[in-house]
């Protein structure tokens, strides 16, 4: 980050199994935080609900990518807004909450990046 984050105002957002964790820095000092019960573990309960699975074999058949061609629009899209929808709130809330007008980066760190990502085509 340029000026090594001195002058910066940066969004964190990391997504972790169960407990998401979303920071708001400035001039490298953590000015707000909040945590919520929404992580890769409800991607995991998504899966299993949705095909009728085991936690043990959703969990699996996610970190092996063996799901159904219906997966990603299903189960993954819902998941990534519901993502998208958690942090545009943080984002908002925590402006609501604090002197900040203005976000210079945001980063996402996640146990779920690679559910993040988008998705390609296997038809290349």
């Amino acid at each position: 980050m340029p000026n090594k984050g001195r002058d910066k105002v940066v969004a964190l957002v990391d997504i972790g199994a169960t407990m998401p964790c979303r920071s708001a820095m400035s001039n490298r000092k953590l000015i707000y935080t909040r945590e919520q019960p929404f992580g890769c573990r409800q991607l995991t309960e998504a899966i299993m609900q949705h095909y009728g699975l085991q936690y043990q074999q959703a969990g699996l058949a996610k970190k092996q990518g063996r799901l159904p061609d219906n997966y990603v629009t299903d189960v993954l899209e819902p998941f990534r807004q519901t993502v998208a929808q958690e942090t545009s709130r943080f984002l908002r809330s925590s402006t609501l909450q604090t002197s900040i007008r203005t976000w210079t980066r945001s980063f996402l760190w996640a146990a779920a990046r690679p559910y993040l990502a988008p998705t390609r085509s296997s038809s290349g």
